[in-house]
């Protein structure tokens, strides 16, 4: 999807073969990060249109989706996106439904014309 919109992907996998989650959970979990990482940078003109998606292995495993984007990102109490539009926002509780289900540490955060998403897990 991102290559038919023009948007450039970079990633830097290192998925271990033995993750610390269920391999399924893990890619709903990050399908639906780069789904709102799609979304999100489709509304910025060709050539501006940037993800980058990083796995790296440490004392925990971390997962870092990063995105390009235009205007002000909203956040709520606990430091998550806030979404006024009809039909957006599931994606973001599915990915904080997921974290509290495996434990893991979720944070947002927006600058410099980049938004962030990380998970740490394990």
């Amino acid at each position: 999807e991102a290559k038919r919109q023009g948007i450039e992907v970079a990633s830097e996998p290192a998925i271990p073969s033995d993750l610390p989650v269920d391999a399924t959970d893990l890619s709903i979990g990050f399908a639906n990060a780069l789904e709102n990482a799609i979304n999100a940078t489709s509304r910025l003109l060709e050539g501006e249109r940037h993800i980058k998606c990083r796995y790296k292995i440490g004392p925990r495993h971390m997962i870092q989706i990063s995105n390009t984007y235009a205007g002000e990102v909203e956040f709520d109490e606990r430091g998550y996106p806030v979404s006024h539009e009809a039909e957006h926002g599931i994606g973001t509780r599915s990915i904080a439904a997921f974290c509290e289900r495996h434990g893991a540490l979720l944070s947002y955060k927006a600058e410099g014309g980049w938004f962030h998403v990380r998970i740490m897990l394990g």
